[in-house]
C-alpha cells in the first residue's frame, strides 16, 4: 500500500514552518520503515510445511497493524499542526496586543505633555500643584513622571526614556517633589501679592493658612543659614524671595502696610 502518488502529499500540508517540517520527517520515516518491514515480510520463503500459509497469515496481520500505525501517525501529526497553528495564532495576538498598548501608552503620554504645556503658557511655568481641581489626572501625570524618574536616577527599570526627559526639562520641569513644592508655594505667594501689593503674608491667614506657615518656615530657616546652620534655605532660594520683595523680619511698618481686610485676619 502506497500512502505518496508521484511527489505530492495527500495531507496538503503547508512545510513552510520548522515545526511542521520536523513533523512530515517524522512521518516520512515511519512510513518508510513500515513499508520495508511489510516488504520483508511478504518476501520470505516457507520452509515448513506450512510455511506459506502462514507467511500469507503474516502478512494479513502485518498489512492490518501497518495500516492502524499509519494512521495513528497521520492523527498525531495533524493534531501537532493543529496545535502549532493556535500556538502561532495565541502568539501573534499577544503580539499584536503588546505593540497596541506601547502604541496608546505612547499616544497618551503625549497628550499629557500637551496638557502641561497649555499649562505651562497659561501660567508662565510648569509646576502644576500637587492637588489642582482643574485637571487632577495632570496633577497625577506630573507626580507620577517624577518617580518614573526617580527609578531612571536610581538604575531601576522605568517607562520615562531619555528623549522624553529631554522634553521635560526644555520648558523647565522640576524633578524633585520638594523643589516642586517650594515652587508651589512660591506661586502661591506671588498670587498674594498681586491681590494686595506685598509679600507680608500674616500669620494667621484664613484663605491660605498654608502659605501663612510656608512663610514663617521661610524666615526660620533663613534665620539658620545666615547662623551658618544646617538649613533648607539656599542662596538661590534667597535671591529669588528678595527679588519679589520677601521680609525676612516682620515690624510695626510691614503691618501698617497691610490693607483693612488683612489686618483684621492678621489680628485674629
Amino acid at each position: 500500500m502506497n500512502l505518496f502518488m508521484g511527489n505530492e502529499n495527500p495531507l496538503l500540508i503547508n512545510t513552510e514552518d520548522d515545526n511542521q517540517k520536523i513533523a512530515l520527517d517524522i512521518f516520512t520515516q515511519d512510513t518508510t520503515k513500515l513499508l520495508e518491514r511489510a516488504r520483508y515480510e511478504t518476501s520470505v520463503s516457507g520452509k515448513t510445511r506450512n510455511g506459506k500459509r502462514k507467511i500469507e497469515q503474516a502478512s494479513r496481520i502485518e498489512k492490518i497493524d501497518w495500516q492502524k500505525r499509519c494512521g495513528d501517525i497521520v492523527k498525531d501529526y495533524q493534531k501537532m499542526i493543529m496545535e502549532s497553528h493556535n500556538k502561532l495564532s495565541i502568539n501573534h495576538q499577544n503580539q499584536q496586543q503588546k505593540e497596541h498598548k506601547k502604541t496608546s501608552h505612547s499616544a497618551q503620554w503625549f497628550f499629557s505633555f500637551q496638557k502641561l504645556l497649555r499649562f505651562r503658557k497659561q501660567h508662565g511655568h510648569c509646576h502644576v500643584p500637587c492637588v489642582y481641581n482643574a485637571d487632577p489626572s495632570l496633577a497625577r501625570w506630573v507626580k507620577r513622571q517624577r518617580y518614573h524618574y526617580y527609578l531612571y536616577a536610581n538604575g531601576k527599570q522605568s517607562p520615562i526614556k531619555c528623549d522624553r526627559i529631554e522634553k521635560l526639562e526644555e520648558i523647565g520641569f522640576i524633578w524633585h517633589a520638594q523643589e516642586a513644592l517650594w515652587q508651589d508655594r512660591l506661586n502661591e505667594l506671588l498670587s498674594f501679592k498681586k491681590m494686595y501689593g506685598h509679600c507680608v503674608v500674616p500669620t494667621n491667614y484664613p484663605e491660605n493658612q498654608t502659605l501663612a506657615t510656608w512663610v514663617k518656615f521661610q524666615r526660620r530657616q533663613h534665620k539658620l543659614h545666615e547662623q551658618g546652620r544646617p538649613s533648607y534655605m539656599s542662596a538661590a532660594r534667597i535671591a529669588v524671595l528678595e527679588k519679589h520683595g520677601f521680609e525676612w523680619k516682620r515690624n510695626a511698618e510691614s503691618k501698617r502696610c497691610l490693607k483693612p481686610q488683612i489686618k483684621r485676619a492678621f489680628a485674629a
